[in-house]
C-alpha cells in the first residue's frame, strides 16, 4: 500500500453536509466514476450509508454528533482499476478547539493491491483537496490562508517578521512551506507563472511564499 495524505483547517462554518456535497461534486467530475448515479444502500447498523455501483466503486458516509451537535463526519472513496489496485480517498472532518474555533480537515489517498501482483504506484493528491481549497472553504494556518496562489512578502518589517517565523518553524501547524527567495538581482530563480502554477498544484499540500 502507498499513501498521500495531508490535514489542513476549514472555515468554521463548514459542515458534514456540505463535505458530503462537495464529495459528490468531486464524483460527478470522474469519468470512471458511477457511484453519483446509483442508489443509495444503508448499512445494517442504519449510520453509515453506503453507495455502491456494479464496477465494484463504492462510496461510505459518516456522521457523528452529540447532544452540542455535530462533533466528525468522513466519507471514504474505493475505486478499483483495471490493473488490479484499489484507489481508496478518505476524508474526515472534526472540530477542533485548537484552531480558532476552526475545523480540521484531513484527506488520505491510498493505493492498495487487490491482487497478489499488482503493481503499486503513488497516489497524487486528490482533487477533492484543490476544489476545496478553490471554494474559498479552507482556513487559516497561524500566518497564511490556506489558498490556491503564491503568497508575497511584503519588503518591510513586517515581511521580515513573517520570514523569521517561517525560518524558526512558527508560521504554520499544518502545511508546510515551499519558500522562493530572491537573488542579488532582486530577481526569482523561477519565473512568477511558474511559482503561481506551483501553487495552484501544492493547493491543500503546502503553502508556497515568495520572498
Amino acid at each position: 500500500m502507498t499513501m498521500f495524505a495531508s490535514e489542513l483547517p476549514v472555515r468554521a462554518d463548514y459542515t458534514p453536509q456540505r463535505l458530503t456535497a462537495e464529495v459528490v461534486a468531486w464524483l460527478r467530475g470522474m469519468k470512471k466514476s458511477a457511484v453519483p448515479n446509483h442508489n443509495r444502500d444503508v448499512s445494517p447498523d442504519g449510520i453509515a450509508p453506503i453507495i455502491r455501483a456494479s464496477s465494484g466503486e463504492e462510496l461510505r458516509l459518516l456522521e457523528f454528533a452529540s447532544g452540542v451537535g455535530w462533533q466528525a463526519g468522513g466519507f471514504r472513496h474505493d475505486i478499483p482499476d483495471d490493473e488490479g489496485r484499489v484507489w481508496r480517498t478518505e476524508g474526515v472532518l472534526r472540530r477542533s478547539a485548537a484552531e480558532n474555533g476552526q475545523g480540521l480537515l484531513r484527506v488520505r489517498g491510498q493505493c492498495i493491491a487487490a491482487t497478489p501482483m499488482a503493481k503499486l504506484l503513488p497516489p497524487r493528491r486528490p482533487h477533492i483537496l484543490r476544489q476545496i481549497v478553490e471554494a474559498g472553504i479552507a482556513g487559516i494556518d497561524v500566518t497564511f490562508a490556506v489558498v490556491a496562489e503564491a503568497h508575497h512578502l511584503s519588503d518591510d518589517d513586517d515581511g521580515l517578521l513573517v520570514a523569521n517565523a517561517i525560518i524558526a518553524g512558527e508560521a504554520t501547524h499544518r502545511l508546510a512551506i515551499l519558500y522562493v527567495s530572491t537573488a542579488a538581482s532582486a530577481s526569482w530563480a523561477l519565473p512568477l507563472d511558474y511559482i503561481s502554477r506551483l501553487a495552484i498544484d501544492l493547493a491543500g499540500v503546502a503553502h508556497v511564499v515568495v520572498e
